[in-house]
């Protein structure tokens, strides 16, 4: 199963003049926060790819008004391994691990963090709010687990499999996706 890039086109209006210094000054808040908050020890490229899967993560999250969330090196760590653990044959099997889990497969090796988090972002668009649920026959769980309030920390990993491909995971603390529960809170069921 492939994932492909998609585009999505917004329209403008005279409040995007107001709108850009704002979300300018937070995402340079966000940046700072996130930056504070990684782990310095992390080599060979893990920090860069940990920092993009927290940014994306976050942008999103606070663009609908949800807490940020945190890296976590215990969790980083077991998805490391859990994406360890796939190297081999790159397969889009769940750890049923602990976490709440989204993961990723790419064809190709040029697939980074942002692409993953794009993809499960993507599902917002069948997530019906009103009804708490996924439109007929499409999947929005990815999505939910990225946005839900009740998550807190984050730790992700990528690993280039041998069959040339990339195999991503993403484990959150606490798991969301609860049936019959939104992931906006108690407040929007």
């Amino acid at each position: 199963m492939a994932h492909f890039r998609t585009t999505t086109t917004t329209t403008t209006t005279n409040s995007f003049s107001l709108l850009l210094p704002l979300s300018l000054l937070l995402i340079l808040s966000l940046n700072t926060l996130i930056e504070a908050q990684l782990p310095p020890f992390i080599g060979n490229g893990r920090k860069a790819n940990a920092r993009e899967f927290l940014t994306h993560h976050n942008k999103v999250r606070i663009g609908m008004q949800e807490p940020p969330l945190v890296w976590d090196r215990t969790i980083a760590k077991y998805a490391r391994r859990y994406a360890e653990h796939r190297r081999g044959d790159c397969q889009l099997i769940h750890s049923m691990g602990p976490y709440g889990e989204n993961i990723f497969w790419g064809g190709g090796l040029d697939w980074r963090p942002v692409d993953a988090v794009r993809s499960w972002i993507d599902e917002h668009q069948f997530y019906n709010k009103t009804a708490n649920a996924c439109a007929p026959s499409k999947l929005c769980g990815h999505y939910t687990q990225v946005v839900w309030r009740e998550t807190t920390r984050l730790g992700c990993a990528r690993v280039e499999c041998n069959t040339t491909a990339v195999f991503i995971n993403c484990n959150y603390y606490p798991p969301g996706n609860y049936l019959g529960e939104s992931p906006f809170g108690r407040s929007h069921v």
